[in-house]
């Protein structure tokens, strides 16, 4: 079933943990619902492999971070500005869709262009200074593919997707699974986990905080036999 293979895949990643027992299990539903996308806005940290196009005078930030991503720029030639991406507006067909973009319609713009994509809500605590991405939408899963972050309701292209979880933290982020963000220390491993993880819906993957006991007087523990 779903949670034996889940215990299986982390004995696969060589934790050197066994699995005993689940003590408890809490599950919480709510209603979700993320606004669309529109015009520019500043992100509050900087990273080499996000692209913020500075669509100022206009809400089609989704419309050219993939334009973006079909015709990439030097980053020396000003890759940020709209009018690098105006010759190839005639690519996209985006009839009968809204600007700016309602997130109910990712499917049918996938579906009219054919092109694929992901989208990623992008958060960002300030205490920590540390931003965290959730999956919204998902149609592929390469991490150097056209993955989009939404923030504050404007999208922004991300250029590779483990570059940017290593950036902030998360050092051991090897191989990435896009649709539940956990991480891989082998390419194997992960195209193992993959053809599991495709069958399910795309998600965040979050772990109970454990509660541990300690003690200082060590020399009093039993010898293992």
């Amino acid at each position: 079933n779903y949670l034996r293979n889940r215990i299986e895949e982390h004995h696969l990643q060589g934790s050197g943990f066994t699995f005993k027992y689940i003590n408890q299990i809490s599950l919480s539903l709510n209603l979700y619902r993320t606004n669309a996308g529109g015009v520019y806005c500043e992100i509050p940290f900087k990273s080499r492999v996000i692209l913020n196009i500075r669509n100022e005078n206009d809400n089609y930030c989704f419309f050219w971070c993939i334009l973006a991503y079909l015709h990439p720029i030097d980053p020396k030639d000003h890759p940020q500005r709209v009018t690098k991406y105006v010759p190839f507006v005639h690519e996209l067909n985006v009839e009968g869709i809204n600007f700016p973009l309602n997130l109910d319609v990712l499917k049918k713009f996938h579906k009219q262009n054919n092109i694929n994509f992901n989208v990623f809500e992008l958060t960002y605590n300030e205490d920590l200074q540390i931003p965290s991405i959730m999956p919204i939408f998902i149609s592929h899963l390469d991490y150097k593919g056209c993955n989009l972050f939404l923030y504050n309701n404007h999208f922004v292209l991300c250029k590779n997707v483990s570059v940017f979880l290593k950036q902030f933290g998360n050092h051991n982020v090897g191989y990435p699974c896009l649709n539940c963000l956990c991480s891989f220390s082998a390419e194997h491993v992960l195209i193992e986990h993959q053809r599991m993880c495709v069958d399910h819906k795309e998600a965040l993957a979050t772990f109970p905080k454990a509660t541990y006991k300690s003690f200082k007087n060590y020399e009093y523990k039993n010898k293992v036999p």
